[in-house]
C-alpha cells in the first residue's frame, strides 16, 4: 500500500508555543512588493513518526522536507525516485511513495524534533530562511523540554556548523539518514514535535503552486538574527573591522555549482576593479571563519555581491546598513531580498541586461552599482 503525498498547513494546522501569548505577531516587511503571510512555528505532538532520507512519514502521510519543501519538479528529479526503499509514484491517483524493499527502521526513543536542513545543511542563505526560525522554535521547546533531541544533518562547512551552535549549542545531532538515498534506513521516533517549514520563497505548495505565495515566520527571523549577532559579537570581542567600509562579496564565476542560474557575466572583473579602486574591500566569504567574518561585517557601511549564498552573509550586518545585489538577467528567487527587508536592511536590487552576442552571461551596470554606493547616507 502506498503512503500519499501529505500536507499540513503552517498557518491552521500547528498548536502554539507559550511565547505567543506575550509576543504579537510580527506582520510588516517594509518595500517587500509582493504579497507576503506571516506566522509563528508551532508545534504538533505526533507518536511513530517515521524519518525518511527526504521527508518524513507521519500518520500515514508523507511531508516532504519534513514539511513541504517540494518545489515544482523536484518529484521528476532522478535522484528523488528511490528513497528508503521506497519508489515516488505519480499518476493518475497522485503523488505517493510505493514500498520496494524497505529496511526495518531503526527505533529512537524519547522526544524529537527533525529539522529543516535539506538544503541549509550545505548552503549559508538557505540556513537563514529554512534553519534559522526553526532553531528559535526550538530553543523555546527545549526550554520546556531539556531532553528534547534535534535530528539533523551534519554541515560539511564549519561557518554553518557555529551558526548552528550559536542557537542550539550541545542540540544537534548528526542521526539523519545518510549515505545512498535508495538503500537509506529509515529512523521511526517514538515521540515527534513535528514543525512547519518556516519560509516558503514564492512556490506555493504541491500541487497548487502559486509564483507569488510568500510566507515567512518572520518574528522567529528578527529573533535569530539577533541571537546570532550577540553571541558572535561577545565571541569577537577585540575583533574589529574597517569601520565604515564597504565590502563587496565576491564569488569564483568559474566554480560548479549546483545551480548555476545564469551567474555568468562579461564584465565582472571590470566591476571588481573599479570597486577596489573606490576603495571597497573585496573578499571571498568562504575563506573566512564566520567569528572573524562578522568582525568585518558588524563595522561595514554596506555591502554589495552577485545574488546567491555569499551575499547571505550581509544579513549579518546592522539594521539600516545598504545591500546591494546583482541579478541575473535570467531571473532569480526574491528570497535573499525577502529576508535582507525582513532583517530592515537598506535592500537594493540591480537587473543585469543579456549579453549582445545571444551568450549565457550578464552585462553588469557598473554606473548603477556605483551610484548606490556612492549615494548611500
Amino acid at each position: 500500500m502506498g503512503i500519499p503525498y501529505g500536507y499540513r498547513d503552517p498557518f491552521v494546522d500547528y498548536d502554539p508555543l507559550p511565547s505567543w501569548r506575550s509576543t504579537p505577531l510580527d506582520a510588516v516587511v517594509e518595500g517587500w512588493g509582493y504579497p507576503l503571510r506571516t506566522f509563528r512555528i508551532g508545534q504538533k505532538f505526533v507518536r511513530d513518526a517515521v524519518v525518511l532520507p527526504v521527508g518524513v512519514v507521519v500518520e500515514g502521510s508523507w511531508l516532504s522536507d519534513c514539511v513541504q519543501y517540494l518545489p515544482p519538479h523536484w518529484h521528476e528529479a532522478p535522484w528523488m525516485q528511490h528513497i528508503a526503499g521506497h519508489r515516488l509514484v505519480n499518476d493518475a491517483a497522485g503523488l505517493r511513495l510505493e514500498p520496494e524493499t524497505p529496511s526495518p527502521p531503526l527505533v529512537l526513543e524519547g522526544s524529537w524534533c527533525v529539522l529543516n536542513d535539506f538544503v541549509g545543511n550545505r548552503n549559508i542563505a538557505h540556513f537563514f530562511h529554512d534553519e534559522l526560525p526553526q532553531l528559535v522554535a526550538i530553543r523555546e521547546l527545549r526550554e520546556a523540554d531539556p531532553s528534547l533531541k534535534v535530528l539533523a544533518r551534519p554541515s560539511c562547512y564549519r561557518n554553518i556548523t557555529r551558526l548552528r551552535e550559536l542557537l542550539l549549542p550541545e542540540g544537534l545531532m548528526d542521526a539523519r539518514p545518510s549515505g545512498q538515498m535508495a538503500a537509506a534506513a529509515p529512523l521511526q521516533l517514538q515521540s515527534l514535535l513535528l514543525q512547519p517549514l518556516p519560509y516558503n520563497g514564492g512556490v506555493g505548495s504541491y500541487p497548487g503552486f502559486d509564483g507569488h505565495a510568500f510566507w515567512l515566520a518572520l518574528n522567529e527571523v528578527r529573533e535569530g538574527l539577533g541571537l546570532l549577532r550577540q553571541g558572535l559579537e561577545e565571541h569577537g570581542r577585540g575583533n574589529g573591522g574597517i569601520e565604515g567600509a564597504w565590502i563587496c562579496f565576491s564569488r569564483d564565476l568559474n566554480q560548479v555549482t549546483e545551480a548555476p542560474q545564469g551567474r555568468q557575466f562579461t564584465n565582472y572583473s571590470e566591476m571588481l576593479e573599479i570597486l577596489s579602486n573606490y576603495g571597497v574591500i573585496v573578499l571571498d566569504p568562504g575563506h573566512f571563519s564566520i567569528p572573524d567574518l562578522y568582525g568585518l561585517i558588524s563595522h561595514a557601511r554596506g555591502f554589495v555581491g552577485i545574488h546567491g549564498a555569499g551575499l547571505a552573509n550581509a544579513l549579518l550586518a546592522s539594521e539600516g546598513s545598504r545591500v546591494v545585489e546583482i541579478r541575473t538577467y535570467c531571473g532569480v528567487n526574491a528570497s535573499l531580498e525577502l529576508m535582507g527587508r525582513a532583517a530592515r536592511l537598506d535592500w537594493c536590487c540591480v537587473d543585469t541586461p543579456q549579453a549582445e552576442d545571444g551568450s549565457e552571461r550578464g552585462v553588469i551596470p557598473i554606473d548603477t552599482v556605483m551610484e548606490l554606493i556612492s549615494a548611500c547616507p
